[in-house]
């Protein structure tokens, strides 16, 4: 086995920017670090030198951002930070370095008043060498920051200006370490582990360092290397390389994700200078590309990837170290293996949590929309140094960690010189990944510019007809690092109904079908795993607030790598056939729980990865199945129960429709109807069933907060005849574009069929189909018993199979939103109802819309029928649907095509239903 090639790394270690690698405390005298996050002074100025008057200065907290603490900085200022800060007698000894984490989005740094370096770039480190500008004891540390810049040009610009990531201060001797990176060669059963570092004198006198990299794994074993130097002269660096073998290695894998502390330490042979040592965690894996394949360890990778962003509702951009672990493992939770932090590269606290959950990452510089009338940036050589150093100092802080699996060069940006600089840029600086780049639409071709292809929304590409022939021809891995995008454009189609969002569950789950029949796609990422801080962009499987939204759900179902088949019942037990779809883990590392009403176990299942194979469960009656990993994570949950086949009861009709004088009562519990206005009066009931046409929502409708939700019935409805007909009430009439019939037979169970046409007189796109029922009731519950598109459903979800949602959960109805994010999203509430109680139920046998009274209506169906409920300022609706379609058509997210669905409904179209309904009293 030989290990990797250096690749000319004393040419690239010049160029790369400096990033001195932390001392581990107490390693040293000069091994004291210390974080300088917390409350800072801040003040707008219109020049680069800070205000004269102590009064001009506020509070500022860093990490943060101006706009988010209520600042403001025009055009013609900066915005000034300063602090105090204390400087050991002893750190003196050595170098002194502040290090930032990020400035958005140039930052010019001063110490005790002298200006001491430059950076441009908004979401890159930078560090700056302070040791001939400080003192002993209390300094004044002070940072301009300008919001604009060249960098800015180059980024979403979705933040504004501050200090957005932690500063750090810190000492190293004289002599120490400038870099410290470990790469890996893996043979069948051993490994190599190559440390690249440099070692550097900053000092004035001659020094002849050894070096020493020891390894400890999860097993508590050490395996060690050292090497002595040559003298270092002052001013002098040298790149030093160790290898490392290890026997037997554990393996780094999303199932498996072993780490190793790698130290380096540095000893520079002389009485002043105590040992100093540098310690990362590391993992014992190796990334190629084999052909069409992306391989990790050898093995063919399949990414269930998820699109993330590192913001917070209330500030921004802007996340602590224990939220980005919650997020990390929120995504792990959801089956996710693969996440794309969109745009910008990540915190290291988010790498950090990859690292050890298992995740891999596609970490991207921070160029976005590089294109069109902003070519400029791709193609003007004055930005070339700005994107190659950017693109350095991402790879510089991140290389070492193991859950990064590629770099990206841009987001939805066209190629041109600038970007082939990057690439080689990359290359050069770390040629163990591979890298891609994200177009800023579809192509054919991408000229092979990298080494994994790319593209975004597949789904998109040829609507309604979506085949794996449609991705044939690949020459190397694809991702689609954007696909199956997260309902968030048609606020008013999910003003009126939020069910939508389950209903998105079924589009995931085609989309990635395809994209899984693909041999080159090596996976995909969704679009998006939580909302971004603009109103209009609420797109995310967790929203603002990290409460789950349907959608987080379908990503964990359809994402599952274990599907459970029942094959064979018995009287006394089930055999469940289990398929392994993971790509690293044996379901025998797993624990595999069923249970039933009464009793529960457990059953072994040795299937390995890419195999099928079968369990007893010891039952005949109804069960759940439960997949939970050896972190404690539910894989899947499968629920097996015979169920009928829905459909309307053969009730014969009661024959007891009559007329008195006026009216026409139907049926034993007395539905009065007027003869000449059709309108209904019964029990709760006293309305005009009235024809329902939701249109589609055609493009964008801009913030959520500013429109309306759709009401639904026909405008212009107007009865024209009402009749007795066969031992049936029928009300006809015509609306807008719309010709209805109603045809009421009472049963002789009790119940009241309500079976309706609609015929369209013109041609309409409408989502929605069915008709209305305006009851009377305050505070109303809806109760439904339906078939979902999967067998088990959390409690809260909108999608479950039974449920009962209240129209207002805190028990009064609002004036305007209701959202708490103390409770689940599913409960949040417009004056229209809570979500749950607004969200449209799909494929319903049993249903029921009843007050606080009791009073209300309950319907049986046949399965294939939908329902929701809204609350009006007049009474309480019911809407019975014969068509309800996936939405947002009109624009290039229309998933009615890729779900098969027809949205036009031509002149001349008839959609026809029915319902039985009975009282509630």
């Amino acid at each position: 086995m030989s290990p990797p090639s250096p690749s000319d790394q004393a040419e690239e270690a010049n160029a790369s920017p400096r990033l001195t690698p932390l001392p581990e405390p107490a390693s040293g005298r000069a091994g004291d670090a210390v974080s300088l996050a917390g409350t800072w002074q801040f003040a707008a100025a219109p020049a680069r030198e800070p205000p004269g008057s102590d009064a001009d200065w506020r509070t500022h907290d860093v990490p943060g951002l101006w706009s988010e603490a209520g600042y403001e900085v025009d055009d013609r200022e900066v915005g000034w930070y300063r602090r105090s800060v204390r400087v050991p007698p002893s750190w003196l000894d050595g170098r002194v370095k502040l290090r930032f984490g990020a400035v958005y989005s140039e930052a010019t740094v001063w110490v005790n008043g002298n200006p001491q370096g430059d950076h441009v770039g908004g979401y890159t480190p930078f560090e700056v060498d302070v040791t001939d500008a400080v003192s002993p004891g209390e300094n004044t540390l002070s940072v301009a920051v300008s919001e604009d810049s060249r960098a800015a040009a180059l980024d979403w610009g979705n933040v504004t200006g501050g200090v957005t990531r932690d500063v750090t201060l810190f000492a190293v001797p004289d002599c120490h370490l400038s870099r410290f990176h470990v790469e890996t060669a893996l043979d069948a059963d051993s490994a190599v582990l190559r440390t690249l570092a440099t070692v550097e004198n900053e000092g004035t006198q001659t020094r002849t360092p050894s070096l020493r990299t020891a390894f400890e794994g999860p097993d508590g074993e050490t395996t060690a290397t050292r090497a002595d130097l040559d003298p270092l002269a002052p001013g002098e660096s040298r790149d030093v390389i160790l290898d490392t073998e290890l026997a037997d290695p554990t393996r780094w894998t999303p199932a498996t994700p072993a780490l190793y502390d790698a130290r380096c330490t540095l000893s520079a042979a002389s009485a002043d200078a105590d040992p100093v040592t540098t310690c990362q965690s590391v993992g014992v894996r190796e990334l190629a590309v084999v052909g069409d394949e992306l391989r990790l360890n050898g093995t063919p990778l399949t990414l269930r990837g998820v699109n993330w962003e590192e913001v917070t509702h209330d500030r921004g951009s802007i996340i602590d170290d224990r939220l980005t672990r919650a997020d990390a493992e929120r995504l792990r939770a959801a089956n996710v293996n693969y996440v794309r932090p969109h745009t910008y590269p990540p915190t290291e606290a988010f790498l950090d949590a990859c690292d050890e959950l298992g995740i891999l990452v596609q970490v991207e510089l921070p160029f976005t929309f590089v294109r069109g009338e902003d070519a400029a940036p791709a193609e003007d050589p004055a930005y070339r140094d700005l994107m190659c150093r950017a693109a350095r100092e991402t790879i510089e802080r991140d290389r070492n960690h193991p859950s990064v699996a590629v770099w990206s060069l841009a987001n939805e940006s066209e190629w041109g010189p600038n970007f082939a600089a990057v690439a080689a840029a990359v290359d050069a600086a770390d040629p163990t990944r591979p890298t891609t780049f994200n177009w800023a639409e579809y192509r054919d071709d991408d000229a092979g510019h990298c080494a994994v292809g790319n593209h975004h929304y597949p789904e998109m590409r040829t609507p309604g007809s979506l085949t794996a022939r449609d991705f044939e021809g690949f020459d190397r891995p694809m991702l689609f690092d954007e696909y199956a995008h997260v309902y968030c454009y048609n606020h008013r189609e999910l003003l009126t109904d939020p069910g939508l969002r389950d209903r998105w569950g079924a589009f995931l789950d085609a989309v990635w079908g395809t994209v899984r029949d693909v041999d080159s796609a090596v996976g995909a990422a969704v679009f998006s795993g939580v909302d971004h801080v603009h109103p209009e962009f609420r797109w995310g499987l967790l929203d603002a607030f990290r409460r789950e939204r349907p959608e987080y759900w379908h990503v964990k179902k359809v994402y599952s790598p274990v599907a459970a088949t029942l094959r064979e019942r018995t009287a006394e037990e089930a055999l469940v056939e289990l398929t392994n779809g993971a790509d690293f883990r044996s379901l025998a590392d797993c624990r595999v729980e069923w249970e039933t009403a009464a009793e529960r176990g457990d059953v072994a299942a040795d299937v390995p990865p890419g195999e099928a194979g079968t369990v007893t469960v010891p039952t005949a009656g109804p069960f759940t199945l439960r997949v939970v990993d050896p972190d404690g994570f539910l894989v899947d949950a499968y629920r097996f129960e015979d169920r009928a086949a829905p459909s309307l009861p053969d009730a014969p009709p009661s024959g007891t429709v009559s007329t008195e004088g006026s009216s026409v009562v139907v049926g034993q519990d007395a539905w009065t109807v007027d003869a000449e206005t059709g309108r209904v009066s019964a029990g709760a009931i006293d309305c005009v069933p009235t024809p329902v046409v939701t249109p589609l929502e055609e493009g964008r409708t801009g913030d959520h907060q500013r429109v309306d939700p759709f009401e639904g019935p026909v405008d212009g409805w107007t009865v024209s005849g009402v009749a007795v007909e066969d031992g049936a009430l029928t009300i006809e009439g015509a609306g807008d574009g719309v010709d209805a019939r109603f045809a009421l037979t009472p049963l002789a169970d009790g119940w009241v069929r309500v079976a309706y046409d609609l015929t369209f007189t013109e041609d309409r796109r409408p989502r929605e189909v069915g008709f209305a029922l305006d009851l009377a009731g305050r505070r109303p519950t809806l109760s439904w018993d339906r078939g979902g598109y999967w067998t088990t459903y959390p409690d809260d979800h909108v999608g479950r199979e039974s449920g009962r949602a209240a129209a207002f959960p805190s028990g009064e109805r609002p004036a305007g939103t209701d959202r708490d994010p103390s409770r689940p999203w599913s409960r949040d509430a417009t004056p229209r109802g809570s979500n749950d109680f607004r969200s449209c139920k799909r494929n319903v046998q049993r249903a029921s819309l009843v007050g606080e009274d009791g009073a209300g209506v309950s319907l049986r169906a046949d399965g294939e029928t939908a329902v929701r409920a809204a609350v009006t300022d007049d009474a309480v609706r019911l809407f019975v649907l014969g068509r309800s379609l996936a939405g947002s058509g009109g624009t290039w997210f229309d998933r009615n095509e890729t779900l098969g669905e027809d949205a036009t409904a031509a002149a001349g179209t008839t959609i026809r239903g029915a319902v039985d309904v009975t009282l509630e009293n």
